[in-house]
Parts: C-alpha cells; sequence; structure tokens
C-alpha cells in the first residue's frame, strides 16, 4: 500500500453518460464522480512492456484509496488530471482484496470509440 504522503495529486474521476443525437451518433458526456488524492506514475520500459501484454498502449498507473464512491469504479470511467485526460485500461484492480487502494492502468488521451 502507498502511504497517504505519496498520493500528492489531486485527480477526478468521471463516469460515462450518453445518449443518441438526431442522426443517432452516440454523444458521450462525463459526469464527475469524485475528486480523490492519487498517486500517477509513468510505467517504466519494463513495466510498459509487461502492461503492454494486456493492454497495448497503457503510459501510466494511478493508484488512489478505495472509498464508496469509487467502488463501483471501470474500465469506462477516466481520469482527470489537470488538462490530462487518462483513459483507464481493463479492470480496476483492488489491491488484495481488501477495500483500502485502487490500482488503475492507464493511457494518456481521449479514448476513440
Amino acid at each position: 500500500m502507498i502511504q497517504a504522503g505519496k498520493k500528492i495529486h489531486k485527480v477526478i474521476l468521471q463516469s460515462p453518460a450518453g445518449s443518441r443525437d438526431a442522426v443517432g451518433e452516440r454523444v458521450t458526456t462525463w459526469t464527475n464522480v469524485a475528486t480523490v488524492w492519487a498517486s500517477i506514475e509513468p510505467l517504466s520500459v519494463r513495466d510498459a512492456f509487461l502492461a503492454a501484454q494486456a493492454h497495448a498502449s497503457t503510459t501510466h498507473r494511478v493508484r488512489i484509496d478505495w472509498s464508496t464512491d469509487v467502488d463501483n469504479i471501470d474500465g469506462s470511467w477516466r481520469v482527470l488530471f489537470g488538462s490530462r485526460v487518462l483513459v483507464i485500461d481493463g479492470a480496476p484492480r483492488n489491491i488484495g482484496e481488501r477495500n483500502r487502494e485502487i490500482e488503475l492502468l492507464c493511457t494518456e488521451g481521449l479514448r476513440s470509440e
């Protein structure tokens, strides 16, 4: 578990919502779910290689404290870090299945749909 002092980045977790426009195109809007403190680290070459086995473009590891606000987080959500967007790759990991810390593997940039 990462110490509280290491979670120095304030981020906003967003979940998608959507509708269809007049011609049937999907329009995605984002809802702010929680503002939390996070540890954000770019992946090393070795970590990126290992992560690429599951997700080809993973660039960052984000760790946040577990809370009831984020207990239903999934791979459709995203992380706003200032003006940067980190898209969650795959399922978040509940470290040790202890409901204390969640690890997110992310790719920087917007999701192409």
